[in-house]
C-alpha cells in the first residue's frame, strides 16, 4: 500500500533526525533476502547499537538534505537498506560484513563517516576500527606505563645491590 503524503513527510523528518545522530552509515542492497534473513541481520545490528532502515531513493535523499548532509547519490539506486551507527563504528561493521560473507545476496554498496562517503572498501576499513572497549584498554595501558616504569626504575639499585651481594657470597663460597 502506498505511502500518503503527510507518511512521506514523517519518514523523511524521522529519517533525517536519524542521519543527524548518526556518525556513520552503511548503505547495503538487500535484494533477495528473506523476511527472516532481515529480521537476523535487524538483530545482529541491534546487538551491536546500530539501526537498519530500508527506504526508498527519493525519500532518502530529501532526508540526506533536510539533515544537511551530503546525498551519496553513487549509493542510492535499487533496493537501499541504511544502517545507521550512533556511538561504535567497528561492531556494526564487522557484523553487517559478516553477514554480508554468510548471505551473499546482501551487497554492500558503501558508507557515509563524518560526511565523507565511502565505497564498499572503506566500509572494511571502518570494520577494523578499534572498538570502545579496546581504545579505552589502550588509554589506560598508555596511563600506566609510566607508572610501571617509575617502579622498575626505583627496584633496579635493589636488584643490582642483592645480585652483587650475591655474586661475592657465591665467590667466597668457591674459594
Amino acid at each position: 500500500m502506498p505511502l500518503t503524503r503527510s507518511q512521506k513527510v514523517e519518514v523523511v523528518e524521522s529519517m533525517a533526525a536519524r542521519l543527524r545522530e548518526a556518525g556513520a552509515l552503511v548503505v547495503a542492497d538487500y535484494r533477495g533476502l528473506t523476511d527472516a534473513e532481515m529480521k537476523a541481520l535487524r538483530a545482529e545490528l541491534r546487538k551491536s547499537g546500530a539501526e537498519m532502515t530500508v527506504i526508498k531513493n527519493t525519500l532518502a535523499r530529501r532526508a540526506f538534505e533536510m539533515a544537511g548532509l551530503q546525498t551519496p547519490e553513487a549509493l542510492l539506486s535499487g533496493p537501499t537498506a541504511i544502517a545507521l551507527f550512533t556511538e561504535d563504528l567497528s561492531s556494526p561493521s564487522k557484523a553487517i560484513l559478516d553477514f554480508a560473507k554468510k548471505h551473499e545476496l546482501l551487497q554492500i554498496k558503501g558508507g557515509l563517516l563524518e560526511g565523507q562517503v565511502l565505497g564498499a572498501d572503506g566500509v572494511d576499513m571502518m570494520s577494523k576500527l578499534p572498538t570502545k572497549d579496546e581504545v579505552r584498554g589502550m588509554i589506560v595501558g598508555v596511563i600506566q606505563a609510566p607508572s610501571r616504569q617509575m617502579v622498575s626504575l626505583l627496584q633496579a639499585p635493589m636488584r643490582d645491590l642483592v645480585g652483587v651481594l650475591k655474586a661475592y657470597v657465591d665467590k667466597g663460597e668457591a674459594a
